[in-house]
């Protein structure tokens, strides 16, 4: 049986050599609408999302994020990480909600 992923036991995530990670930090600019990350940029590699802030986040590099759509972010330091499928969106529940982003 595997272990379930936690903050004990993340998913294996490496940074492939020559790639460094690309700091892209940010707000949520409305609690009602998705955000494009990374400038629209698709991450090459990967990226990584913490989420800094008192409310949930949904990410998404399938389609557009929502409440309750997309990959759940725990609030007050949940990250996500993950190869990249897409265009990166994501969605806060509060205005001026931060977060950190990496995209490699």
């Amino acid at each position: 049986m595997s272990t379930p992923v936690s903050t004990a036991a993340p998913l294996p995530v490496e940074v492939a050599a020559g790639a460094p990670a690309v700091v892209c930090d940010g707000t949520i600019v409305s609690a009602t609408a998705a955000q494009t990350l990374f400038v629209g940029v698709t991450p090459v590699i990967g990226f990584s999302i913490c989420n800094n802030s008192a409310s949930a986040m949904f990410v998404s590099d399938g389609g557009t994020a929502a409440s309750n759509v997309g990959f759940y972010i725990a609030a007050s330091g949940g990250i996500y990480t993950t190869p990249p499928a897409g265009p990166v969106s994501l969605y806060g529940g509060t205005t001026s909600g931060n977060f950190d982003a990496r995209r490699w």
